[in-house]
């Protein structure tokens, strides 16, 4: 038992070191190292199975053997290793989690390409979830999620290149011509659809230099499972620029599931390390803000929400606002200010809809945290 303990730890130890090297962007020793690491847990993990009264110790680990296989892309033993865990008598709780990790081995079965050729410059979007059928989904699903990356790579372009942040950039027509978006037909899957970020035939890669639109992509997928790991601090050091962060982590919540009517949603590019697949299985309450952002200017004030209809905007004040008229409760209509990154990608979109702002106070001012379209009150 003791020697099956020091394996256990020492896989873990692996998996500490794999994410570290993931984070620095160092994906080939992250590769090998959670290799390794699954290698030596499914050895413990199979070892205990035939134990199925030795709970919860024996579901725990097939279960860690399991999530590592996801991270070494083998489904196919994700599935297994679930099945045996499920096959014994595991606690209720683990059992769920269980079927957690298997529905992300299915999930991630769709993110392959089967048969579709990605070019640079293209990604595929993959969605699932209750109000996902065979090849069907809802258009805002898709589309709104395939326009809110596009807004991502653009933006995340414009930071690479050294551009600052501003709402309305005055940038060069080549720039603009390389954001267009392009969607082919979508797929039947969980629903997926192949987007190219530039022009059809890929004659003008963005920003008119060759290259670049890859690597933005590429970060933008490096950022997402970031966030979507839960590594806020890592995510404000790598968008150092405040207006650049707040944008990404908007655009990111836009992004995320609802965790009913979609559950995850999934990317699959071809960056300058080969293709590459990121799961978001975060909901959007569920993606922070980085810690430096959260202390800095938070105010003296509680969390406030505001429901109504968007329908003001000004961007030509020193602070832009706008203005929301509730629904119910007070009269008249709320002004609330928009921190710089949030105005154009963020709340643009929510004009004349009915929308949910979460907000908090600083100097007598309601300072706007995150905004999301809701169904509109019967």
């Amino acid at each position: 038992m003791k020697e099956l303990e020091d394996q256990h730890r020492g896989a873990m130890t692996l998996v500490d070191r794999a994410l570290a090297a993931r984070r620095t962007g160092d994906y080939r020793t992250a590769e090998g190292l959670f290799r390794q690491a699954f290698d030596a847990e499914r050895a413990v993990a199979e070892a205990m199975a035939p134990d199925v009264d030795f709970e919860p110790t024996r579901s725990v680990l097939l279960r860690s053997a399991a999530t590592l296989a996801l991270d070494c892309d083998d489904w196919r033993e994700a599935e297994r290793l679930v099945a045996v865990a499920l096959s014994g008598s595991p606690p209720e709780e683990i059992a769920e989690e269980l079927r957690d990790v298997l529905e992300q081995a299915h999930f991630q079965r769709h993110l392959q390409l089967r048969g579709v050729e990605l070019a640079p410059g293209e990604y595929q979007m993959s969605l699932s979830g209750a109000a996902v059928g065979h090849g069907f989904a809802r258009v805002d699903h898709v589309y709104g999620r395939a326009k809110t990356v596009s807004a991502m790579v653009r933006r995340t372009a414009e930071r690479q290149a050294g551009y600052p942040y501003r709402d309305h950039p005055r940038l060069p027509g080549s720039i603009q011509e390389g954001c267009h978006l392009y969607v082919a037909a979508p797929r039947a899957a969980s629903v997926s659809v192949t987007v190219r970020v530039g022009v059809p035939g890929g004659q003008l890669d963005l920003f008119g230099d060759a290259g670049r639109g890859v690597e933005a992509m590429d970060e933008v997928m490096t950022c997402i499972a970031l966030a979507n790991a839960g590594e806020m601090s890592e995510l404000g050091t790598r968008i150092a620029d405040d207006a650049y962060g707040r944008n990404f982590i908007g655009l990111t919540r836009s992004l995320a599931p609802d965790g009913r009517e979609v559950s995850q949603v999934g990317l699959t590019s071809r960056g300058p390390g080969g293709l590459r697949t990121v799961s978001l299985t975060r909901t959007r309450r569920q993606i922070g803000s980085t810690e430096a952002r959260e202390g800095g200017d938070r105010g003296e004030g509680a969390t406030e929400e505001v429901l109504g209809k968007l329908l003001y905007a000004d961007a030509t004040h020193p602070s832009e606002r706008v203005r929301i008229v509730p629904i119910e409760g007070r009269v008249g209509a709320v002004e609330v200010h928009v921190p710089k990154g949030m105005l154009t990608d963020i709340v643009g979109p929510l004009w004349n809809k009915v929308v949910r702002a979460q907000c908090h106070r600083l100097r007598n001012r309601l300072l706007l945290d995150d905004i999301e379209a809701v169904e509109s009150p019967s």
